[in-house]
């Protein structure tokens, strides 16, 4: 076919064909960096739940640490009064990341409920119990801990609630890399497969157009 053009036509061909693979792999290649650009953004967004989540158990346990500070120093009227303000910091900020989450997370809101219903529970118990607290009801930590016991089951809900949003969150993450990691092993192989192929036919038609050219003369 090429035999009967000229020289400089059969390296324009070639030239062309060359081209032609060149854009062919900036396609594929684009395509493998599409596709691992929505698994980067799914993994960032997963990264987001599995921080909120965490944060949810951190907040939940800060929150038991400072009931248990408020009435191991029920006696200390100005501890108690820093502990009880520290607590409802941190309560503020453990309702705000439980509406964060529920935004972030619709496939999680049956466990952000749970969370947010055991919290609303816990929230007001112990402020019964500290109003009690204050009253001077309770002669020491022992007394103060029976009281709030009567709310044991919003607290074992709220720490089996973030436990289980923590672990739904690691599971997730550990779905999405292994998602990430089989694009990319995906992309990489249809990128070095395309390249081989353009190598095979760009060292073919070397060699042809080389003995297209070449032939004549010998034969002379």
């Amino acid at each position: 076919m090429l035999s009967h053009r000229s020289i400089g036509a059969r390296l324009g061909i070639a030239f062309g064909i060359l081209v032609l693979l060149l854009v062919s792999a900036i396609a594929v290649a684009l395509s493998g960096l599409n596709g691992l650009r929505d698994a980067a953004e799914t993994l960032d967004h997963n990264a987001g739940l599995a921080l909120n989540a965490a944060q949810v158990r951190l907040l939940a346990l800060e929150e038991r640490r400072f009931e248990k500070d408020l009435f191991i120093n029920l006696h200390d009227a100005e501890k108690v009064q820093s502990y009880k303000e520290r607590w409802d910091a941190i309560l503020r900020e453990l309702q705000e990341t439980l509406r964060a989450g529920r935004a972030q997370a619709p496939d999680a809101q049956r466990l952000y409920e749970a969370s947010a219903k055991a919290l609303e529970g816990y929230a007001g118990g112990l402020d019964a119990v500290y109003r009690r607290l204050r009253a001077g009801e309770f002669a020491d930590t022992a007394a103060a801990d029976a009281a709030i016991g009567r709310y044991k089951n919003e607290i074992y809900q709220l720490d089996e609630s973030a436990a289980a949003l923590d672990r739904q969150a690691a599971e997730r993450m550990t779905q999405v890399r292994r998602q990430v990691a089989e694009r990319l092993g995906d992309a990489l192989a249809r990128l070095f497969g395309f390249a081989a192929l353009a190598l095979l036919i760009a060292v073919f038609m070397a060699l042809y157009i080389t003995r297209s050219i070449t032939a004549p003369c010998s034969g002379r």
